[in-house]
C-alpha cells in the first residue's frame, strides 16, 4: 500500500485551475490489472450518457460516490491506479463487463457496458491522458483516464482465481501391524487434497504419515541360566576339593509360552586345588587390606575375600599368635578387625565377618586405606604390639585416584615404623610400578597375577615374604 499525507497543492489542468486538496493519511488501494485497454471514447452528448452510472468519485467529496483517499495531483499515478481497482471492483460487484474513467477521478458503467461505450464514437486523442499528463500509450499497463466528458474504456477480462491453501483430509485406516508379537509398528496416511493447493496456495503443514506402536501379543521368552555360584562351601580350603555350584532359569524366566533351561541348574566341581602353603609359625600383627571397588566385581571380591581367609588360615591366627588386622577400602577405608580384638582371632570369625562384607563402590583411594592403617591399626589404640613385626598386605585390582594424597608423603609414617608392606596387584589396571612403591621400592614384596584365580597359587609367596624377617 502506498501512504498519502497531508499537502496543499495548487495547479492548472488544460488551462482550468484545480482547487487545493487535502487529504488525509489514508491508503491507496492497489491491485492486479484484471482488464484491458480500449480506448478513448465520446460520453456525454445532448444530456446522454453513453455510460450512465458514476460508480466512484475520489476528484470530489461531496459525490455521492465519493471513496476516499481524495485525487492527490502530486501522487497522481497511485491516485488513478487506486480509481481503477476502485472501479473494476465495482463493475464486478454490479455484473457489468467494462467501466470508464472519466474527468480525472471518475468512474463510469452500466448494463451492457461493452456494447455502449463506443455508441457516440472515439474521442481525439488528445482528449485522454496518461497519469504523467502526456499522451495515453495503449500498450502500457500504467492507466489512462479521459477529461471532462471523455471516458477512457477497460472490459474486463476474467479474473484469476484466488490462491488456495492445501488442506489434509482425514486419516486413512492403521496399516497392520508389522510384527505378530512383541512391539511393532503401523502406519495411517492422509492427503493435501482437502482441497489441495491451487493458483500459488501454499502446501499442507504436518506430515502425511502417522506411526504408532502396535502390539498383538506378547512373543514367547525362552528361559535363560543365570551364571554358575557357589551353593556349598569347598570342601578344602587347599590341596583341592570339591563344591557344589548351582544356576536358576531366571536370567530370564521362561515367559508367555517360551521354553524352559536346557541343562542342568546344578554341579559339582573341583575348587582350591592350589597346593596348601606351608604356614607360618612366628607371631606377626598382620594387616590384611582387599580392594572394594566396584571394578572388582561380586565374584572376583569373592575370590579376594576367600583369598584372605586363606592367608589367615597359613598365619596361625590367633588370640596367643598371629593378631590380624583386616580393611576393606573404595572411596572410604573401613576396619573390620583390629589387632586387639581378640574375639575376632579366629579364622571362623573373620570368614563371618568376611562373609557379611559385600558393598561395592566406586573409585580407587589406596592412599586412604594406607593413612587409616597407619593411624588406627599399627598404635598402640589399634592393638599393635611393639615386639612382634608389623606385616601390611594389600590386594588391589587399580590405580589409585589422582586426586590421592602422594604415595611418599602416606607411606613415610609407615615406613618410619618398620612395617613391611608386600604389594599384591590384579588385572591389568594396575602397574609394577606403582605396586612396587607401595611396597616400598622393594622387588621381592610385589607380586602381580592376571587374575583373582591366579592369586592362590601365590599364596606360598605370600605366607613366605610375610614370614620372613624384617
Amino acid at each position: 500500500m502506498v501512504r498519502i499525507h497531508v499537502v496543499i497543492l495548487f495547479c492548472f489542468i488544460g488551462g482550468a485551475c484545480a482547487r487545493s486538496a487535502l487529504y488525509a493519511d489514508e491508503d491507496y488501494k492497489t491491485c492486479k490489472r484484471t482488464w484491458k485497454k480500449v480506448g478513448c471514447y465520446r460520453d456525454l452528448v445532448d444530456g446522454k450518457r453513453a455510460l450512465p452510472n458514476q460508480m466512484v468519485n475520489i476528484r470530489d467529496k461531496k459525490s455521492k460516490v465519493f471513496i476516499p483517499p481524495k485525487l492527490d495531483w502530486n501522487n497522481y499515478p497511485e491516485s488513478l491506479h487506486n480509481l481503477a481497482c476502485l472501479c473494476a471492483e465495482k463493475a464486478r460487484e454490479n455484473g457489468y463487463d467494462a467501466f470508464a474513467l472519466q474527468f480525472y477521478g471518475e468512474c463510469w458503467s452500466g448494463d451492457n457496458a461493452k456494447d455502449r461505450y463506443a455508441m457516440f464514437d472515439a474521442a481525439k486523442d488528445d482528449k485522454c491522458i496518461m497519469s504523467d499528463f502526456g499522451a495515453c500509450d495503449i500498450n502500457s499497463e500504467e492507466e489512462c483516464v479521459g477529461k471532462q466528458k471523455t471516458n477512457y474504456v477497460y472490459v474486463l477480462e476474467e479474473e484469476p482465481n484466488a490462491p488456495t491453501d492445501g488442506q489434509w483430509s482425514d486419516w486413512g485406516d492403521w496399516t497392520q501391524c508389522d510384527k505378530t508379537c512383541g512391539t511393532g509398528k503401523q502406519v495411517r496416511e492422509r492427503t493435501c487434497t482437502n482441497p489441495p493447493p491451487e493458483n500459488g496456495g501454499k502446501d499442507c503443514e504436518g506430515s502425511a504419515e502417522d506411526v504408532q506402536d502396535c502390539k498383538l501379543a506378547e512373543c514367547p521368552i525362552d528361559g535363560g541360566y543365570t551364571p554358575w555360584e557357589p551353593d556349598t562351601e569347598c570342601t578344602k580350603t587347599c590341596g583341592g576339593g570339591t563344591q557344589k555350584l548351582v544356576r536358576t532359569c531366571t536370567n530370564p524366566p521362561p515367559q508367555h509360552g517360551g521354553k524352559d533351561c536346557v541343562g542342568p541348574n546344578e554341579k559339582i566341581e573341583p575348587c582350591n586345588e592350589f597346593p596348601c602353603p606351608t604356614p607360618c609359625t612366628r607371631t606377626l600383627d598382620l594387616a590384611v587390606i582387599l580392594d572394594a571397588t566396584k571394578s572388582v566385581g561380586k565374584i572376583e571380591f569373592e575370590k579376594s575375600k576367600d583369598f584372605a581367609l586363606a592367608l589367615v588360615n597359613c598365619m596361625n591366627i590367633s588370640p596367643g599368635g598371629t593378631h590380624l588386622g583386616l580393611m576393606v577400602y573404595n572411596i572410604n577405608a573401613t576396619i573390620l578387625i583390629k589387632f586387639n580384638e581378640e574375639d575376632k582371632q579366629e579364622p571362623v570369625i573373620v570368614k563371618s565377618i568376611l562373609d557379611q562384607t559385600n558393598k561395592l563402590e566406586a573409585r580407587t583411594f589406596t592412599d586412604r586405606a594406607l593413612i587409616k592403617a597407619n593411624d588406627e591399626l599399627f598404635t598402640s589404640e589399634g592393638g599393635d604390639r611393639p615386639q612382634a613385626p608389623d606385616v601390611l598386605v594389600l590386594v588391589t585390582d587399580g590405580r589409585t585416584n589422582t586426586d590421592s594424597v602422594p604415595y611418599d608423603v602416606v607411606l613415610a609414617p609407615l615406613k618410619e615404623k618398620g612395617v613391611k608392606i608386600i604389594a599384591v596387584g590384579v588385572g591389568d589396571n594396575i602397574k609394577v610400578e606403582e605396586l612396587k612403591t607401595i611396597a616400598m621400592g622393594k622387588d621381592e614384596n610385589v607380586i602381580k597375577v592376571h587374575d583373582f584365580d591366579k592369586l592362590f597359587y601365590q599364596l606360598q609367596d605370600i605366607v613366605d615374604s610375610s614370614c620372613q624377617s624384617k
